[in-house]
């Protein structure tokens, strides 16, 4: 496990540097999110939350993923090189 985050609707994301990014529940059960869903690779190395409620990772080896509405995947293919270890959002909503 490499980072964790609490979203907005209690979920709890789990980072990995090997597994990708599992989703924890409130129920207790777990949803794993990986390369075959859409991830540029395993390993996960930051997560942040939008107001909006998108979820932003950041990958140890290069990438940027935002996950809209828990659903779509978008790779930013400009971070692809770039390992992105902070994720932050300011008062004025930029990321």
């Amino acid at each position: 496990m490499s980072n964790l985050l609490q979203s907005h609707d209690e979920t709890i994301w789990i980072g990995s540097d090997s597994n990708g990014l599992n989703r924890l529940f409130p129920d207790r059960s777990i949803e794993l999110w990986n390369e075959a869903g859409g991830l540029p690779n395993q390993a996960v190395y930051s997560i942040g939350e939008t107001r909006d409620g998108d979820l932003w990772v950041g990958f140890r080896t290069g990438g940027l993923v935002q996950i809209h509405h828990r659903v779509r995947v978008y790779q930013h293919p400009q971070t692809s090189h770039i390992s992105v270890n902070a994720i932050f959002e300011d008062r004025a909503g930029n990321r």
